[in-house]
């Protein structure tokens, strides 16, 4: 009997923990970013909405990011970037590429943290812009 209530415990303090690393591994932050995107010749002015998960220190111990990041354009598409480097007060956002197992990755852009500017390439074009935290 006593080896039960211990077993009991242990699994209720595994499942506190798995609901805590679930429900807390990211901090999401949404941005409305206005600028303009560079298309061939041509600008366009263009307003974003980005929305920005920053991982825990935690989840470096199963990921290689610092985060994730979802680009919704309006009336058009939605774009992810599945891994983002924290560079002092930049997030370098990347393309990630899987090519025979392997990871490739390479630089679509950057947002800063301190100014909240962000420059991006978008699939139709390079949007530069300035963003505002959103709820």
């Amino acid at each position: 009997m006593k080896y039960i209530k211990i077993a009991l415990i242990f699994i209720a303090i595994l499942v506190v923990g798995f609901v805590i690393v679930v429900n807390f591994s990211a901090k999401e932050t949404r941005f409305s970013c206005v600028g303009s995107i560079k298309m061939a010749e041509q600008n366009e002015d263009l307003t974003i909405y980005v929305k920005l998960h920053k991982y825990r220190p935690w989840v470096g111990l199963w990921s290689d990011s610092a985060g994730s990041l979802w680009v919704e354009v309006p009336n058009s598409n939605l774009e992810y970037h599945e891994h983002i480097e924290v560079v002092g007060d930049q997030l370098q956002i990347y393309d990630v590429k899987y090519s025979q197992g392997k990871k490739e990755k390479a630089i679509a852009g950057n947002f800063s943290m301190l100014s909240k500017v962000i420059a991006l390439k978008l699939y139709n074009g390079f949007f530069d812009g300035e963003c505002q935290e959103i709820q």
